[in-house]
């Protein structure tokens, strides 16, 4: 995991990331970002999956992981580029 601030990004496959809260009092995943494919399977971008209520429209497609984690307002544009630069793979993962 990458902390930035409160929270942390975690490559969970080439074509999803999670973020997750890793400050009490609730720490835990707080949304997925994925990889939004057409009928033929070429990417058009991708899009955010809330399991909290947090801002962020779920119907709408970025273009970069990065903007999908930035609309949420928990990190910032800079600091959401840097965190899916610094977002090891799962095979980091223990």
């Amino acid at each position: 995991m990458s902390p930035i601030s409160d929270y942390a990004v975690v490559r969970v496959t080439p074509d999803r990331f999670r973020i997750d809260r890793t400050a009490p009092p609730y720490p835990g995943t707080a949304a997925f970002v994925d990889r939004v494919r057409d009928r033929r399977g070429e990417p058009l971008g991708w899009r955010l999956k809330p399991l909290v209520v947090m801002q962020g429209a779920k119907s709408r497609i970025w273009p970069s992981p990065a903007g999908a984690i930035a609309s949420t307002k928990l990190l910032t544009p800079k600091q959401a580029e840097a965190a899916v630069a610094a977002a090891p793979g799962p095979e980091a993962m223990p």
